[in-house]
């Protein structure tokens, strides 16, 4: 190998043993274990098998995670389950609404605090409509009774929510607090989540452990490479 070509070759290793940040730094589907990341660890089981995170009433999940490397925004994606008798924003006397389901970022903005249910919801503006969170990135409709639940003979009574969001963002800590407020008992209305990923934007990280390799290579190829001799004057 020509000397010319050492540093581009070292460069060339450098980018070949590099992190993407696009790829998820959290991921469960709560299938094994929720984790130390939640500050409430509780599961339950759908009628239809699915374990999720929950059940969740008028309280809260946190998740936090730590030592996030260089990233410029992070990235949220989860689905949300909404069960059982939901009210929406209606208050007439046969219901008990609003019924609120809000996420925030912990120290951070609120991301969506809105109203389910009733045929007369606020999803996914803010309740009472007061427009779409800046920060949701993409969402869908509710699929109507996958999980299994009946409330009083009511079948596909429950709907699941995706729901991702983009947060500028630069701290090596992130907390997301997801929550439900205003609502009955939890034999009557509750919420859970399930396939929780976060990722950091796509900016190209340097794995620690690739890029001590390639310097040492590149010092141990510097310290044995063989002086230039001179040719002789003619």
């Amino acid at each position: 190998m020509h000397q010319q070509w050492v540093i581009p070759a070292i460069l060339c290793l450098l980018c070949a043993n590099t992190s993407v940040s696009g790829s998820p730094i959290y991921q469960n589907d709560f299938e094994t274990s929720a984790g130390p990341e939640w500050d409430n660890p509780g599961r339950d089981t759908a009628p239809a098998g699915q374990v999720f995170l929950g059940r969740g009433n008028n309280d809260s999940r946190t998740l936090t995670l730590t030592n996030l490397p260089s990233h410029s925004a992070v990235r949220l994606t989860f689905d949300l389950y909404i069960i059982e008798s939901w009210d929406g924003n209606n208050t007439f006397p046969a219901y008990v609404g609003p019924d609120h389901w809000k996420l925030l970022v912990v120290g951070g903005p609120v991301l969506m605090d809105t109203t389910f249910g009733g045929g007369n919801d606020s999803y996914p503006e803010f309740e009472p409509g007061g427009g779409v969170s800046p920060y949701l990135a993409s969402y869908t409709a509710g699929i109507f009774g996958s999980l299994g639940y009946i409330f009083f003979g009511t079948p596909n009574s429950d709907a699941v929510y995706t729901l991702q969001f983009l947060i500028p963002h630069s701290a090596s800590t992130v907390g997301f607090e997801f929550s439900g407020y205003g609502l009955q008992n939890l034999a009557d209305e509750s919420w859970g989540l399930d396939n929780v990923r976060v990722d950091l934007d796509p900016q190209a990280v340097p794995a620690p452990s690739a890029l001590w390799v390639a310097l040492g290579g590149m010092l141990l190829l510097i310290r044995r490479w063989p002086a230039r001799r001179q040719l002789p004057a003619v």
